[in-house]
């Protein structure tokens, strides 16, 4: 009777364990993809959000995204979407800044070889006055 008790405390961890290493590795392929972002970047890990115009909200094309400690930055396209390379797991600073537009800032931490999302970044158009 005792061995066969361990045998079935050791067959439900095996299991378990088993069920974990799958989804771990991502439940058997198939299923919703994430964004490619940028070609030219594959295997790089992404940081991406949506920019819009806080007064009407539209997406903000052109709004420039920028990392703090990070060299060089991406603008957001005509549907207001960035996506931002990164080579490194941390967490990032970001700035996202339009002429005529307030600024805003995100943090995000990113993971190589995965797409994260931020919130969206609504910009408030200046008063020109």
């Amino acid at each position: 009777m005792r061995g066969k008790g361990i045998f079935l405390f050791f067959g439900s961890v095996f299991s378990v364990l088993a069920l974990l290493l799958f989804l771990w590795c991502g439940g058997g392929g198939g299923g919703i993809s994430s964004p490619t972002g940028p070609v030219g970047n594959s295997g790089a890990g992404y940081i991406d959000g949506v920019v819009y115009d806080a007064s009407d909200d539209t997406p903000l094309e052109g709004a420039r995204v920028t990392a703090r400690g990070v060299s060089g930055g991406v603008q957001s396209d005509g549907e207001g979407r960035f996506f931002f390379p990164i080579t490194e797991s941390w967490e990032y600073i970001f700035t996202i800044e339009k002429p005529g537009y307030t600024y805003a800032q995100r943090r995000a931490r990113g993971v190589v070889g995965r797409d994260v999302a931020v919130a969206p970044v609504y910009l408030i158009p200046l008063d020109p006055n």
